[in-house]
């Protein structure tokens, strides 16, 4: 009995950790391109923008609690509403395809504070639950109160999937994002983000496929076309976070012991036991 009881808990002991949720920021985008008008259009009295960001791109379902966003100049006060909803777009159809949201999908809002240049954290008033299967748009209303405008803006961006972005701003018009309407403009590129999530945990009857080899140095991983990458150790801490394309090497740089390497695609989510070498 006493055997049971101490196998049962051993296998507790190795499942709770992965029970626990492990909040990580993942960074979407590098490099540094900008763009003026995504999300907003600081010279215009209001902006409104939709953006598409992929399931691979996020890396995993989890609760978003907060978007940071990279601009070069100080943002007036104003009126800045952020928005988030699942979708099944992969891109916008035309200059008109606009994403309808509600209220409720409100998740930030920031009024009359002025935002310093830099990496901006917007935290999330409402946590966003993202169910890592479906993409997500990203909704940014604003408006600057007695056209109190201030210069151009950059704001960092990445090439993303053809017509990922679609935009509208102007004078005199303020866009309804519960009912938007209007001609916009549609653009590949897209704001870099870091995003808060506390990702759900990978259970541990889901190491269930084997996509990597040890070649004696590096880990080699087979995947077909765009990936997130993921090492994660053993209570559930991810480690490391990166996108891939096609197959690659990847060394493990941590402390010799057992990690999960976890693939995540356009086919869902594959976890793999690995061994760190010394």
């Amino acid at each position: 009995m006493k055997s049971k009881r101490f196998l049962l808990l051993l296998m507790l002991a190795v499942a709770l950790p992965w029970m626990m949720k492990a909040q990580t920021t993942v960074t979407i985008g590098d490099g540094e391109a900008t763009h003026q008008m995504l999300p907003i259009h600081t010279y215009k009295e209001y902006s409104l923008s939709q953006q598409i960001y992929t399931a691979a791109e996020i890396g995993g379902a989890g609760t978003i609690t907060s978007i940071a966003l990279y601009h070069d100049n100080a943002v007036p006060p104003g009126r800045f509403d952020m928005y988030l909803v699942h979708t099944n777009k992969t891109a916008f159809d035309n200059t008109t395809d606009w994403i309808t949201v509600e209220p409720s999908d409100m998740v930030c809002s920031i009024v009359d504070t002025p935002l310093s240049s830099g990496w901006t954290t917007f935290n999330l008033s409402t946590p966003f639950v993202y169910d890592g299967q479906r993409n997500l748009a990203l909704v940014v209303d604003y408006a600057i109160p007695s056209l109190n405008y201030c210069n151009y803006n950059n704001w960092k961006t990445f090439d993303g999937q053809d017509n990922c972005a679609l935009y509208i701003n102007g004078i005199g018009t303020n866009y309804d994002p519960a009912d938007p309407v209007g001609v916009g403009y549609t653009t590949n590129s897209k704001n870099q983000l870091q995003i808060a999530i506390e990702y759900v945990p990978t259970a541990v009857d889901e190491f269930n496929a084997d996509f990597a080899y040890y070649n004696g140095s590096e880990w080699v991983v087979n995947n077909e076309g765009d990936a997130t990458l993921q090492v994660v150790d053993i209570t559930g801490r991810i480690l490391s976070s990166e996108r891939i394309s096609g197959c690659v090497s990847k060394t493990i740089t941590a402390t010799p012991g057992v990690y999960m390497l976890r693939l995540v695609n356009g086919n869902g989510v594959k976890v793999q036991k690995v061994v760190a070498k010394p």
